[in-house]
């Protein structure tokens, strides 16, 4: 993989924690986002609750990865990854857009 703002991703990728179980992290990532965006369009098209609920919690756990992650990168491997760090502000954008919509006072519809 070419970087070209920051360098550092092969480091990051030919870590020893760019694999989970065996599966490239990367892949993990993939599914965390399909299972977001599918659970978007559910909640869109039902408005339920519960679909909400488990939506903060599936990108709570997502931010929470891309936090350890991010600190891998600065204090372990002290390389960066563009891909990487572009993850940690989509999944960001995601928990906090998620989080205000869970806990809006009133009605929890997107309008």
């Amino acid at each position: 993989m070419v970087c070209s703002i920051v360098e550092g991703c092969s480091v990051v990728l030919s870590s020893p924690w760019a694999s989970f179980f065996g599966l490239p992290v990367s892949l993990i990532g993939a599914v965390y986002y399909g299972v977001i965006l599918l659970l978007i369009v559910w909640y869109l098209s039902n408005r339920s609750a519960a679909f909400l609920q488990i939506l903060l919690a599936i990108s709570t756990v997502g931010f929470i990865a891309s936090l350890g992650f991010l600190y891998l990168q600065i204090f372990v491997l002290t390389a960066f990854c563009e891909f990487c760090l572009l993850s940690l502000v989509t999944t960001t954008i995601i928990w906090i857009s998620v989080l205000v919509q869970t806990y809006r006072p009133g009605d929890t519809m997107i309008t």
